[in-house]
Order: structure tokens, then sequence, then C-alpha cells
């Protein structure tokens, strides 16, 4: 069976896995990603967004604070799982490792949607804690449209994926007791 993914999907676990990569790196090397550290050039705009997500504030992380570091192996595993879903989308003539490709892209949508939602509830129900401090400009552009697609995309990816497996669901043989 043909699976036909969506190529926006296709592009979306590139693009998102390597910026969830770049993130990744910002926070699980800490203290050599911040202002003084020798790989701090590269991550310089987190330098920026600590100040608006206090998550990732160097405040924070002196603090003791590791969520950020937790989040970041979670995005280590997410950015494997995705380019290995994107692997097996692309093996072309090999049905079982395209439906394979199907199922592993639909995980790790609903892992990046959840993931997300659980970051977004922490600062919620913490009395917005980390962004609160924020003007409505920078709490909207800053962090809110820089970080809703990362709930909006994978609903949407997980709507098309969930399609795709539901239909080869309903076309598989059953077998009668």
């Amino acid at each position: 069976m043909k699976y036909h993914v969506h190529s926006w999907i296709k592009w979306w676990l590139l693009l998102s896995g390597l910026i969830v990569l770049y993130d990744a790196g910002y926070a699980l090397m800490r203290p050599y990603t911040l202002e003084g550290g020798p790989l701090f050039a590269i991550w310089k705009p987190y330098q920026y967004y600590g100040t608006v997500d206090l998550i990732y504030s160097v405040d924070r992380y002196h603090a003791g604070d590791r969520f950020c570091e937790a989040q970041g192996i979670c995005n280590v595993v997410e950015v494997v799982l995705q380019l290995y879903a994107l692997h097996l989308l692309n093996s072309r003539g090999k049905d079982s490792r395209e439906a394979a490709g199907v199922l592993l892209a639909f995980t790790t949508q609903a892992f990046t949607f959840w993931k997300t939602s659980l970051y977004w509830l922490y600062d919620i129900v913490g009395g917005f804690s980390h962004t609160g401090h924020n003007d409505i400009m920078t709490a909207v552009f800053v962090y809110g449209l820089t970080n809703i697609w990362w709930i909006v995309l994978p609903f949407f990816a997980m709507l098309h994926l969930g399609t795709l497996i539901w239909r080869c669901l309903q076309r598989s043989p059953q077998k009668s007791a």
C-alpha cells in the first residue's frame, strides 16, 4: 500500500528536527553556551530569549533549575526519532518501512505536541512564573508566535498521519473467531 504523506509534513520533520537540535544543544551544553563560554557565539540569541522565557535564563541555570536540560534530553530523543521516521517515509518501494515511518512520524508528532503543551501548562499553572513578566508585545510575538507552531503543526500532522493509519487499519483483513 502506498502512503501519501503530505510533503509539508516531511519538510516539518526535517526543519523542526534541526531547530529542536539547536535548542537541545543550548540546553545540554550549558555553561559552555552561556555568555563567556566558548560556544556562546553560536547560541547568542538565547541570551535574549532567556529574558523572555525564564526557563532558559542564566539565573535559573545558576539556581540549579534543570528543567531546561530535561527538556533538552527529550528534544534529542524527539529529533532522533523524527529523522528516522523521515528516513523510513522516504524508503521508496518498501511498503513495510514506509508504514513504520507513518506510525513513527505520528508518534513523534504526538510527542512534540504533548511536550510543548506540557511546557505551556507548566507555566500557566505556575502563575506564568516563567513568562508573566513580559509586556504583551513580547509575550505574543517573541514567546507565543514562535512557540505555537510546536503545537499547531504537530496537531495537523497527527490528523493527517492518523487518518492514514486509520485507513490502513480499515483495509486490513479481519479474522473471525
